[in-house]
């Protein structure tokens, strides 16, 4: 069953203090989410997070990361994700849109190449991870075993995670 959920980052200038942060679970739960995805919130304690989405009736899915503070820092963003309760982590990158605002594949050499690396680099570390996009976890709406681009729920990223060879 789908779960529909607030994605966070339109918000993210109201979640910078715990404060705010809290004032805005508690909103967003008083308008029916179930689910949250946290992005761009202030840097906040983990542990913090969890109990007031916790005392609201959220649970957190997913966050978005910088690729490099997941490089960098992996140890402490996986054990983040634990305190979260929380199994995906979503990797930032910029662009997927052409000129009109249309879905396409923008990343530069430098974006593929980077992520890339990172990649490499945590499916080493965590072997038996999945590496998947946001279009990759939309419902098989006609059960036939493959999420075809009608089932999409986003388009993005606009390239297959799962298929692309430049990233595994």
């Amino acid at each position: 069953m789908m779960k529909l959920g607030a994605q966070l980052y339109t918000l993210r200038n109201y979640l910078q203090n715990e404060k705010d942060f809290a004032f805005c679970m508690k909103e967003v739960a008083a308008m029916g989410y179930k689910t949250v995805q946290i992005s761009g919130a202030g840097p906040l304690p983990a542990k913090f997070m969890r109990e007031v989405c916790d005392e609201n009736g959220l649970s957190i899915v997913l966050t978005h990361i910088d690729g490099e503070k997941l490089l960098r820092h992996t140890d402490e963003v996986i054990r983040d994700h634990e305190i979260l309760g929380c199994d995906y982590i979503g990797i930032c990158y910029e662009g997927g849109l052409d000129a009109r605002g249309r879905p396409k594949d923008t990343r530069t050499e430098w974006q593929v190449h980077s992520m890339r690396v990172l990649v490499k680099t945590l499916l080493k570390q965590y072997p038996g991870s999945r590496v998947c996009g946001h279009r990759d976890l939309s419902p098989d709406l006609n059960a036939n075993g493959e999420i075809e681009p009608e089932e999409w729920i986003k388009q993005c990223p606009c390239f297959n995670v799962i298929e692309d060879k430049k990233l595994h």
